[in-house]
């Protein structure tokens, strides 16, 4: 997936792309966290397709979200790297602790990253009720 494709500013390095208002050091700090430690003065366009994504990501996270939004964040991903991004995303909620709103059309994908799921078809609900795991608080 191209960097652009992640709203990355392409005139801007990646550190720049995550900071937006930051310091440098809080994206340095989000972007460990993602596993780019090393792609702070990257430019985008040199990004992987398994990078940009998780360039998004810290920039998402350097706020310190209590809601995080995420619109089919690994539809164009590879299978590994799919793979990967679930353990990243796994990781990072659970250091972070914010609501997740996952879209996706991977019923697979939905079940194994969320503690509810709920179809929706034309823009309503598909089924009356929703497939809940049970989840320590």
């Amino acid at each position: 997936m191209a960097a652009d494709q992640h709203r990355l500013l392409p005139w801007r390095r990646v550190w720049q792309n995550v900071a937006v208002g930051r310091p440098r050091e809080a994206a340095a700090r989000a972007l460990t966290e993602v596993g780019l430690a090393g792609h702070l003065d990257a430019w985008p366009v040199t990004l992987s397709g398994g990078e940009a994504p998780r360039v998004a990501l810290a920039r998402a996270l350097v706020r310190e979200p209590r809601l995080l939004l995420l619109d089919e964040p690994f539809a164009a991903l590879d299978a590994l790297t799919r793979i990967k991004m679930h353990a990243v995303v796994r990781d990072l909620v659970a250091a972070h602790r914010p609501a997740v709103l996952l879209v996706t059309h991977d019923a697979d994908e939905a079940i194994l990253l969320a503690d509810r799921v709920v179809a929706m078809r034309s823009g309503r609900l598909a089924a009356p009720g929703c497939l809940r795991r049970d989840t320590e608080a």
